[in-house]
């Protein structure tokens, strides 16, 4: 069953899916899902049309065709899940369709070929001459167009192409008419497209290709602007995979099978004419029926099970153009591209090569054509002549190849079909098994080439040869070019950079080039040279003549390196840091520079080992390279020429022959025994064994050392510069136990690289040993080199010729004169001063019987070190030369006992006191003396193991003191105290973070006579262990402090100590202020006292003065505030005496002025609103720290009322320059003197008493405040308690006053001039005032209702009731209560102590006032509750700035913004308060005078109506006779009855306003 929605058997010309319609869920038995015919014109999906679901038994999962002439799927179309039993999960042909285009956001998702090709498209294109090609492509064209953001995601198919397969049938008779009819050309075009996670179990997880030459087709593919990730192909569950190809191409399988494969195949298996056979596979080889083109596509985490993790193009031109490959792999090789070539190598004999050769550019000239019209529709971009793969500026990144060549790019290149890779990069590629990390180029046939041209190769690894490239190349003229390129940071078992196996004329050649940092395992850390293992002739039988110049030596050299620098390469366990020559190899480097090359072995710069040949000259350079044993520079084995010529050798670093080394075999040495395995044969060489030559000539070798300290130290150091450039490469299986082999070898070597060893420290320069032939002809190596032996050359032959070019003999060394000193002046030891306990390093250095030092070790010599006590009753040279006389077998005295000192030499010098002598010195890096204080003696005694009785020494005495522990230190009984130790073993240790002390060592030193006696072990241990057990221990560190150990105490920010020993630590009053030093403004004790120029407030703040102008004004504003709220609550008192007075005088039947008052007065309202400031400033003087809103607002209204204020402006800035005891003088006198300046201010004769006593009750609280800081006082230090309290040094018993945190309290300038003022300050301001209050009403109690004392002192005692008339008194001891609580309080240790206290303060105050209730009104009693409740809650919100460290800013603002809230809406209501009483007293005060002026207008008023009445009367007859005679004029006045009216109307209204006041009133 076919079409499982339509089938046709005949023609349909147009199929259209379009606007959203579905195709879906069909199924069929055989073909076609859901549409099968047998000729379908154009099939449309258009529109968001969709086809899913559908599955077929055979081919064509949803649409089959044995004829499809075009299919058009764009308009956000989709296809999704549909499923072919065999091939084409979407669409299946069997023949050619003319057009397929694919584009407009379309999706082809998770299609499936179950048993065929094709995941979404299988095409299939029958051999030529098929009868279904007849009707195909009429005008030779046909095109597939996948373009415009298509996404291919998630399809696969059992064979090849998880989304497309093109596959091209091959013709049975290649050579028959038909198959060499003129092609179909077939474009495949994918542009801007996304293909993720497509699988093809056999080759090409997104597109398989598959155009043989002998087929129909010849295709062209381009892929640009694309990004094909995750796709795969090939399975590992089964050996056979599902197709001929399969594994090959992770995203991308084409492939071009030669027309004569299948002779050459059958001609080769059947061993006849195999001539022929070569012939056709090669020129073959050169034919294609494909070309590749891919531009700006990148890969991504693609993979495969065979080769070309991303692509894998066989016989298949291709350009690569600006890609990028990450991360993509293959089982095989070719992580990220394999370019296979189906030819053969050049085998053919001579008399069949020419006509084949013919052959072969016929052929050329065909493919020429085609590939002309393969390049680039964008640049028109064709292949150069000759190449076949050409990448240009693309990235290989973190690509892998499991287990065969090629990390990053697999390519094989034959005559004809070379490889270039040109402004590229390829970056931590990785061969895991096998060769060519980065690059893997293979030659199949001879005349094969390869060019990799500005190419950077960084950190690729390969675990066998060639860590960024390895060529292998048969004999022949096969060449492979690295050009204008850096190689950096590779890695390989051999060959760090690059690696070559050649046959003889084939070569790797380098030009113009950077290698650096490259690391191999075992030989060669840059370059490697090898012959190739399966070439039937040695590549050294190409070697040129010896006397060949040096340009046909590098061109018959198998490497060839000319123009290039090799910068920190190494080998790291084998020989050539920078290169290595194996056997029968050739080499040849010029015009280069090899330079901080090392080698675990030999030859830091250049190895050979049994090489055909070795060329360095035309200017190269080998410098500052090293090697562990033979070689730093140069290092060469039974090679059968080398030639060294025109070049420089310098600072160079082994063991033997810095420079050179040169040797053969030899059967009187054991030297070289590791080499004897490698030593080639004659056949090998191409050449006799007696033939081995080395000549240097025309060569400058200076600087260089033999020395192997000197070189394993380089060497250390050049590999800590190569370390990091490289990674170690993984090794394969089979190298892995020679590398461990060679890993001990060398640790073996580096552990007795100091030791004596044969021939060590010979030939500075040159080293030559064995049988071979050595010729220096103009050869300088007259400066610099040294060795132990033959500073120039060193030989371990019987003779050896050094001429220049006229047959001088050379200079061999330069004799410095800095070494011809003579002197044997005696050494003048210098006493060495130590602590127990502490290391110290000593070295000591031999000298010859002339005195002068010894530099070489010509014997092996070692030094025992001692210490022994010295002898206190001689002098020092005494001692030094008593040689221990004065010790004794059973000591009666400590200086008498050997033991009495331990010397300790520690892990570093392997528990030994006996050091071995390098270089003449003998070192101990870690010497540790324990002993008791006193002098001794170090002993140092040379020795020879080799010869003990060749050299006698004399004994070394240094004169060494035992000091006593220094502060920091405490006493070490460790070593005392162990089994076996004598208790004299003590040390000095300083004490670790976290713990102090400040002990002081007053042990008896060793010569001390509490110490004679043969009990001194026992008073020694008396001694140790009490001070051990008091203070000689670490304490731990005090709480608010830190100790980085030692004697140091470092206080916390916002803590302070006396002295930089004392232990004892105090919280600073002004935290911000401590530090160390104190912040800038602050000084002296607590950081509390100000520095000139700078003013302190109560809460020790200390602020910048501001300017005089600034503070006079200030002054003068404080100075007038104050006399204006003075003389305003003066005023208002006395208004009210007056008007009360008033109101008594008037008599009652005029004036109802008998009632009593009910509610406050104006002046009680004011009283309470000072009282409430004066507390609120109490409060805010609290050492506190508030927001800044609360300090200034404090420091206005302190101004206000007189009190001193250090925050509006401060006294003491009037004089700059003052020190703390200046500013204290200066703010002390303004705060005693200021409030008599503003009373003497107010000189208002009769009203002179109550003005004095309101001053007094504003002032009061500023002179209590002034006065009793005179005897406030803050205590520091105690010098009793604590650790170390001696080392106190704030002591004073009486503390330190809080005016001047330098003074001491009752003493010096305190005690004589600041305490008289202060007693009689405090009995004039603040015991006169109350007392005087309290005296001037006692006297008058019984006349206090009278107007006069109302009058005078109604002020003191009006708001009261009778019985508490001298309650102000009470309320200004209260007040005296509060202000001592605020500055007494201050000698607390904690801030939170008096703020409790004040609080006490209040709620005992204002339970007091509660219980009494003095005050009359009711309403003036619950406004002072009030006030006293408000204040309360104030200091309760204080506790927030107090208690804890982490209060945040906000939280502080908000609490802030809640004090003053508080505290303004009670002001707020004061002066409301005030405003009315104030308002109603006025309306009172007017009332009287105008209701007495009105009764007088009204009685005038009576008395005028009577009296016009009576003239009215007398003169009524005249006035009517009047009016008869005269006529009414016009401004005649009006007539007495007139007159009268307006007398009553006026009188009238006057009534009605005495009415009106009364009901006022």
């Amino acid at each position: 069953m076919q079409g499982g929605a339509i089938y046709t058997r005949g023609a349909v010309s147009r199929l259209g899916i379009s606007n959203g319609a579905r195709l879906q869920d069909n199924s069929a038995g055989s073909n076609g899902g859901a549409i099968s015919s047998i000729l379908l014109g154009n099939l449309l999906l258009r529109n968001n049309a969709t086809v899913s679901g559908n599955r077929a038994g055979g081919d064509g999962g949803g649409v089959f065709c044995d004829r499809l002439t075009a299919l058009e799927m764009s308009g956000n179309s989709t296809a999704v899940g549909n499923t072919a039993g065999r091939s084409g999960g979407l669409l299946s042909v069997v023949t050619l369709p003319d057009n397929i285009t694919i584009a407009g956001g379309s999706q082809l998702l998770r299609n499936t070929a179950l048993r065929g090709a094709g995941g979404v498209i299988s095409i299939e294109v029958p051999e030529p001459g098929s009868a279904l090609l007849s009707q195909v492509a009429p005008a030779g064209s046909a095109v597939l167009v996948v373009s415009g953001g298509v996404r291919l995601a998630n399809n696969s198919a059992y064979t090849d192409g998880g989304c497309i397969s093109l596959a091209a049938a091959v013709s049975p008779t290649p050579t028959d008419d038909l198959s060499n009819q003129p092609m179909y050309s077939y474009s495949l075009l994918f542009d801007d497209i996304e293909a993720a996670g497509n699988f093809a179990g056999g080759a090409g997880g997104l597109l398989i290709v598959s155009s043989p030459v002998s087929g129909a087709l010849d295709t062209r593919i381009a892929l640009r602007s694309s990004r094909l990730s995750n796709n795969s192909a090939g399975s590992t569950l089964y050996r056979l995979g599902t197709s001929v190809a399969s594994g090959y191409g992770g995203a991308l399988a084409v492939s071009s099978v030669p027309k004569y494969r299948a002779d050459f195949v059958m001609l080769e298996a059947l061993a006849a004419g195999v001539t022929a056979a070569a012939d056709a596979a090669e020129t073959a080889g050169l034919d294609s029926a494909c070309a590749l083109e891919i531009t700006g596509v990148a890969f991504e985490d693609n993979s495969c099970q065979g080769l070309g993790g991303g692509i894998a193009a066989v016989s298949c031109p291709t350009i690569v153009r600006n890609c990028s490959f990450i991360r993509n792999t293959a089982a095989l090789g070719g992580g990220a591209i394999a370019n296979l070539l189906e030819a053969s190598s050049d085998t053919s004999d001579s008399s069949v090569q020419q006509g084949r050769r013919r052959r072969s550019r016929r052929l050329q000239q065909q493919q020429q054509r085609r590939r002309q019209q393969l390049g680039s529709p964008q640049d028109g971009e064709q292949l150069r002549p000759g190449v076949w793969l050409d990448v240009s500026s693309s990235q290989f990144i973190s690509n892998a190849a499991q287990l065969d060549c090629g990390g990053g790019l697999y390519t094989e290149v034959v005559r004809g079909a070379g490889t270039r890779l040109v402004d590229s990069q390829a970056d931590g590629n990785v061969a895991q098994d096998q060769n060519g990390g980065g690059v893997c180029i293979v030659a199949k046939s001879s005349g094969a080439s390869a060019v990799l041209e500005r190419v950077v190769l960084r950190g690729n690894r390969a675990s066998r040869l060639g860590g960024a490239v390895f060529a292998s190349m048969g004999a022949g003229s096969s060449s492979v070019t690295v050009t204008q390129s850096v190689l950096t940071s590779n890695a390989a078992v051999q060959g760090g950079a690059a690696a070559v196996q050649a046959g003889a004329g084939a070569s790797l050649r380098v030009t113009d080039s950077v290698l650096q940092t490259n690391i191999a395992s075992l030989n060669g850390g840059a370059l490697f040279s090898a012959c190739d293992p399966g070439s039937a002739v040695a590549c050294g039988s190409a070697t040129p003549a010896a006397d060949a110049d040096d340009a046909t030596a590098a061109a018959a050299a198998v490497l060839s390196v000319s123009g290039c620098t090799l910068v920190r390469n190494a080998a790291r366990s084998g020989r050539g840091g920078a290169l290595y020559v194996s056997t029968a190899a050739t080499a040849a480097v010029l015009n280069s520079s090899i330079t901080g090359g090392w080698a675990g072995d030999s030859g830091g710069g250049v190895a050979a080992v049994g090489c055909a040949m070795l060329v360095i000259g035309s200017g190269s350079s080998l410098s500052n390279s090293s090697a562990l044993r033979f070689g730093g520079g140069l290092f060469a084995y039974s090679c059968a020429r080398v030639r060294l010529q025109d070049s420089v050798v310098a600072h160079n670093r082994a063991a033997t022959g810095a420079g050179v080394f040169v040797a053969g075999p030899s059967s009187s040495s054991s030297l070289l025994e590791s080499l004897v395995a490698v030593q080639p044969d004659a056949a090998a060489l191409g050449t006799s064994q007696a033939t081995i030559m080395v000549v240097v000539q025309r060569t400058t070798m200076t600087d260089n050392a033999a020395n192997g300290t000197a070189a394993a130290e380089q060497v250390v150091l050049l590999q800590g510069s190569t370390a990091g450039g490289a990674q170690q490469p993984q090794l394969a299986v089979a190298d892995q136990q020679q590398q461990q082999q060679q890993q001990q070898a060398i640790a073996a070597q580096l552990a007795a690289v100091n030791g004596y060893k044969r021939f060590s420290a010979h030939g500075g320069a040159v080293f030559v040993h064995g049988d071979v032939a050595v010729a220096l002809q103009d050869v300088d190596m007259s400066l610099g080199n040294t060795a132990l032996a033959g500073a120039a050359v060193g030989s371990t032959q019987q003779s050896v010729m050094v001429t220049d070019a006229d047959g001088h003999q050379l200079q061999l060394y330069h004799r410095s004169a800095s070494n011809t000193n003579n002197s044997t002046e005696p050494l003048t030891l210098q006493r060495l001063q130590l602590r127990p306990g502490s290391t110290f390093m000593m070295s000591v250095r031999l000298y010859n019987a002339f005195g002068q030092p010894t530099r070489t070790d010509t014997l092996a010599w070692r030094v025992t070190a001692s210490l022994e006590p010295a002898n206190p009753t001689t002098t020092n040279e005494t001692s030094l030369r008593g040689l221990g006389t004065h010790l004794r077998s059973q000591p009666q005295l400590p200086w008498q006992d050997a033991a009495v000192a331990n010397l300790d030499p520690g892990i570093a010098s392997g528990s030994s006191l006996t050091a071995d002598v390098n270089g003449g010195v003998a070192t101990w890096p870690m010497l540790t003396a324990r002993g008791w204080t006193g002098g001794y003696v170090l002993v140092f005694d040379a020795t020879s193991p080799e010869d003990a009785g060749l050299y006698q020494v004399d004994q070394l005495r240094l004169p060494l003191e035992l000091l006593p522990c220094a502060a920091g230190e405490e006493l070490n009984l460790e070593w005392a105290r162990s089994p076996g130790s004598k208790p004299s073993w003590v040390a000095c240790a300083a004490c670790s973070r976290g713990g102090f002390t400040l002990w002081r060592d007053t042990r008896p030193s060793l010569g001390d006579a509490a110490l004679a006696g043969a009990d001194y072990y026992s008073r020694m241990k008396s001694i140790s262990e009490m001070m051990a057990g008091a203070e000689a221990s670490c304490l731990p560190c005090p709480a608010h402090a830190t100790c980085p150990g030692g004697a140091v105490v470092v206080p916390e920010p916002g803590y302070w100590h006396s002295a930089p020993d004392s232990a004892r630590v105090h919280r600073c009053p002004q935290q911000p202020a401590c530090g160390d030093p104190c912040a800038e403004g602050y000084t002296g004790n607590l950081c509390a006292a100000c520095q000139p120029g700078y003013y302190g407030n109560a809460e020790f703040e200390c602020s910048e003065c501001p300017s005089t102008a600034r503070t006079v004004s200030l002054a003068v504003l404080s100075f007038l505030g104050s006399v204006a709220l003075v003389i305003y609550t003066a005023f208002t008192n006395l208004k009210e005496n007056h008007a009360a007075d008033d109101e008594a005088a008037e008599p009652a039947d005029d004036v109802n002025l008998a009632e009593p008052e009910e509610g406050m007065a104006p002046s009680e309202v004011l009283k309470l609103l000072i009282v409430h400031i004066q507390y609120y400033i109490i409060i805010t003087r609290l050492p506190i720290s508030y927001p800044d809103s609360i300090t200034r607002t404090a420091a206005v209204v302190t101004a206000l009322t007189g009190a001193e204020s250090k925050i509006a402006f401060s006294p003491s800035c009037l004089f700059v320059d003052d020190d703390s005891t200046g500013q204290a003088h200066t703010q002390l006198l303004a705060a005693l003197v200021i409030p008599c300046i503003v009373v003497a201010t107010l000189r208002l004769s009769e009203q002179l008493g109550i003005v004095l006593m309101c001053a007094v009750f504003i002032l009061y609280p500023g002179w209590a405040n002034a006065t009793l800081s005179i005897f406030s006082c803050y205590r520091i230090d105690d010098g009793t308690s604590g650790p170390f309290p001696d080392r106190q040094q704030a002591t004073w018993y009486l503390g330190y006053w809080t005016r001047n945190m330098e003074q001491q309290c009752y003493s010096g300038t305190h005690m004589a001039l600041y305490l008289p003022i202060g007693i009689a300050a405090f009995m004039l301001f603040c015991v006169a005032p109350p007392l005087t209050s309290f005296l001037l009403l006692w006297w008058r109690r019984r006349n206090l209702d009278s107007m006069h004392i109302r009058r005078r002192f109604g002020f003191l005692y009006d708001r009261y009731k009778p019985r508490y008339f001298y309650w102000e008194s009470v309320l200004m001891l209260q007040e005296l209560a509060l202000v001592a609580v605020e500055v007494f309080g201050r000698s607390l240790a904690l801030v939170s102590y008096q703020v409790l206290i004040m609080q006490a303060a209040f709620m005992v105050l204002a339970l007091v006032n509660m219980a009494c209730s003095p005050v009359k009104s009711r309403q003036s009693t619950l406004l002072e509750f009030v006030s006293f409740s408000v204040l309360a809650l104030t200091l309760t919100l204080s506790m927030y700035f107090v208690v804890g460290n982490d209060l945040q800013d906000a939280s502080a603002n908000a609490i802030g913004f809640i004090i003053m809230a508080i505290n303004l809406a009670l002001l707020v209501t004061y002066i409301v308060l005030l405003l009315r009483k104030s308002w109603s007293a006025a309306q009172k005060k007017l009332a009287v005078p105008l209701r007495v002026f009105m009764q007088r207008v009204r009685s005038h008023c009576r008395h005028r109506q009577q009296k016009d009445l009576e003239v009215l009367t007398e003169q009524g007859q005249l006035d009517q006779q009047q009016q008869k005679r005269q006529p009414e004029a016009m401004g005649a006045p009006p007539a007495q009855g007139a007159r009268t009216a307006s007398t009553s109307e006026s009188c009238a209204d006057h009534n009605r306003v005495v009415v009106a006041l009364d009901q006022q009133e």
